[in-house]
């Protein structure tokens, strides 16, 4: 793909960046991290900083932060609604909210954001819709992802059940490691360098996490990206 090898060559702020603003919309099934995570980062202060954010971007950015709150569902009336119709509401959402950062930022903005979440997620980022174009994951490589991913989420939710807190939390610590290492292992030496280009350099700002790029929850945690994070 030429954005990559612009990327690669030292003159891909401008050109990947356009990319990110003319590629198509996604379908209904695939969503991307921009639009579920984007939103909850352009609300931090160190991330609009990064950006070089304008007041009215901040200001539009803090609108659309907003909108979500109040289109959340009660509890009540979120009861009886299937586990798809849930998924469905979500990817409608994240939809929604990548096409408003997509025309809100710049592209040397949307692309340095795409970076950061990526540094954020680390090879979580491998299952990213965009992420996997970029890297020209084949069929097979995007099955083993998977894989290792949905078991990865099977053994975390088991952990807590099992165990006490703190062993718990060691135990996922070095369950990530090992899932790490894993979904490094099925890149080849050509996607894991296109890879280390495509997160950029390192963001050293301090963010809050959430589960969903809307707004950040009570339980969220703060994380600071390192230079290994492109790796992890």
């Amino acid at each position: 793909m030429k954005w990559i090898a612009l990327l690669l060559l030292g003159g891909g702020a401008v050109a990947g960046a356009v990319f990110w603003a003319q590629r198509p919309s996604r379908s209904a099934v695939e969503t991307t991290s921009l639009g579920r995570e984007g939103l909850n980062l352009l609300t931090q202060e160190p991330v609009q900083k990064e950006l070089k954010m304008a007041p009215d971007q901040v200001q539009k950015v803090k609108e659309l932060a907003d909108r979500p709150r109040e289109s959340t569902p009660s509890p009540e009336s979120s009861r009886n609604v299937s586990r798809d119709e849930m998924e469905r509401r979500m990817n409608e959402r994240a939809r929604a909210s990548e096409k408003a950062i997509t025309e809100l930022l710049r592209p040397e903005q949307l692309l340095r954001l795409k970076q950061i979440i990526w540094q954020q997620q680390g090879t979580r980022a491998l299952a990213d819709a965009d992420v996997a174009e970029a890297l020209q994951l084949t069929k097979q490589q995007k099955q083993e992802i998977k894989q290792i991913r949905d078991y990865d989420r099977a053994v975390m939710r088991g952990l807590f059940q099992a165990v006490s807190e703190e062993e718990a939390r060691r135990e996922m610590a070095a369950l990530r490691q090992s899932t790490d290492e894993k979904l490094q292992g099925i890149l080849t030496p050509e996607q894991q360098t296109q890879w280390k280009a495509l997160a950029g350099e390192p963001f050293k700002g301090e963010v809050r996490r959430s589960r969903f790029g809307g707004r950040s929850s009570g339980g969220s945690t703060r994380s600071k990206s390192s230079s290994s994070s492109s790796s992890r």
